[in-house]
């Protein structure tokens, strides 16, 4: 690779990287011409039937909207290979939001779709959406310089490491699971976003995980958890009391953690605990669209 991607210091390439607005690729995938499922799919078949084409498979695309980036969310590792190893980067759609539902979603962990970029400074907030992805050829990044304005920090850097890896990692629920503690707290916390949609993005802003374990008592013990070495003690009782009133109904005993830090937090708690995913609804050209299963 050129000398942009191959620097090891923030000013190259990286995971978290932006590029610039005028390099905005669309993101490219390919279509059955049988079943679709997506607006941008259908819309190609469409085009390809007007045109007698609808043999084998469609290529399809979902254009840049305005204001819309793409970010790196391939490993920089791999960003440092020789292009005949690793050739291709992956990149994420990357928009401006103010939708409260939205910023909520991508200031927890829990989102398996998006992911806040930016620090909460009061305007719009900056949104990864791992639902529209990319390969581009790594020449393509080569002639244009990196934005990592979002990414200097290991702090940053690790979080969105985390979370683009949360997404494989983790386990899926069990059917009980799922009925007697997901939904659940994805049903109160949609009420809360209607009530209070303010509460909800400061709980998630300051909280961004929420795990659970069933103990061999029968108790059900939930974890509520911020990077932050000392979150807030007031923001952490509201925060278990509203998962006390969603669970309670299904379980006998509902223990919300005195662990509220990432900084406390196990490897053991982590290996013996699941998280509950709070992705209620899913966004589609800037407007919340219905709920999405686990």
């Amino acid at each position: 690779m050129g000398e942009a991607s191959a620097q090891p210091d923030a000013e190259g390439w990286r995971q978290g990287s932006l590029l610039p607005p005028e390099a905005t690729p669309p993101a490219l995938f390919l279509a059955h011409p049988q079943t679709q499922t997506s607006r941008q799919a259908r819309s190609a078949v469409k085009a390809a039937a007007r045109n007698g084409d609808v043999e084998g498979y469609i290529h399809a695309e979902r254009a840049v909207k305005p204001r819309e980036r793409a970010v790196v969310v391939s490993h920089t590792c791999d960003l440092l290979k020789d292009g005949e190893l690793m050739p291709q980067v992956e990149l994420a759609r990357v928009f401006e939001t103010t939708n409260p539902s939205v910023v909520a979603q991508a200031q927890s962990l829990g989102s398996a779709r998006f992911f806040r970029l930016d620090g909460d400074d009061g305007g719009p907030a900056l949104v990864l959406d791992y639902a529209w992805r990319t390969f581009v050829d790594k020449g393509f990044i080569e002639v244009h310089a990196p934005d990592n304005a979002h990414v200097r920090s290991p702090e940053r850097r690790a979080a969105l490491a985390r979370w683009l890896g949360r997404r494989y990692a983790r386990p899926v629920l069990e059917d009980d699971d799922v009925a007697s503690v997901s939904e659940p707290v994805r049903a109160r916390w949609r009420r809360l976003m209607e009530e209070d949609p303010d509460a909800a993005a400061a709980y998630s802003a300051e909280f961004a995980e929420l795990r659970f374990r069933r103990e061999p008592s029968g108790e059900l013990t939930v974890y509520v958890l911020s990077p932050r070495a000392e979150p807030d003690p007031i923001i952490a009782l509201e925060v278990g009391s509203i998962l006390h009133e969603a669970l309670a109904p299904y379980h006998a005993t509902v223990c919300v953690a005195d662990v509220v830090s990432y900084h406390r937090f196990t490897k053991a708690d982590e290996l013996t605990t699941h998280q509950i995913d709070l992705e209620w609804a899913s966004h589609d050209e800037g407007v919340a669209a219905g709920e999405l299963s686990a």
